[in-house]
């Protein structure tokens, strides 16, 4: 239970902190890149049971080193973190560890503090969408 408490708390805490940063993400687009990257998350996505046309990964436009997941269909990773590594497989692995967030469901724990008289909600529909 306080496990709980504690997650909402840190949920709290970290969406008011990053609410302006959040309005300010902006995808790199570019048809290569995009397929590029497809082909290097499909067999990742398909060793963790997902299928690669269902979940898409995108390039933020931000120097960070960072990537994360807003819902089960999309994983982002910072173009800083990008052009820090060196191989393919090293993107991969990156790729990897954002789908085992969506394998691991992590908004199954997070959706009961968000519900509501409609039922719940996943912290996606809190967030601003990205800018396709």
């Amino acid at each position: 239970m306080f496990k709980t408490y504690l997650k909402a708390i840190f949920l709290s805490i970290f969406c008011a902190l990053n609410a302006s940063a959040a309005h300010s993400v902006s995808l790199l687009r570019d048809p290569d890149i995009e397929y590029g990257l497809q082909q290097l998350a499909e067999p990742i996505l398909r060793a963790a049971n997902l299928n690669s046309d269902d979940v898409k990964v995108w390039i933020v436009n931000d120097m960070g080193l960072n990537a994360f997941i807003i819902d089960n269909k999309h994983i982002f990773v910072h173009a800083g973190l990008v052009l820090q590594l060196k191989t393919a497989a090293q993107l991969q692995s990156v790729i990897a560890h954002e789908a085992a967030h969506i394998t691991m469901d992590i908004f199954r724990d997070v959706s009961p503090m968000f519900s509501g008289p409609i039922g719940p909600f996943p912290l996606a529909y809190w967030l601003p969408p990205p800018q396709f």
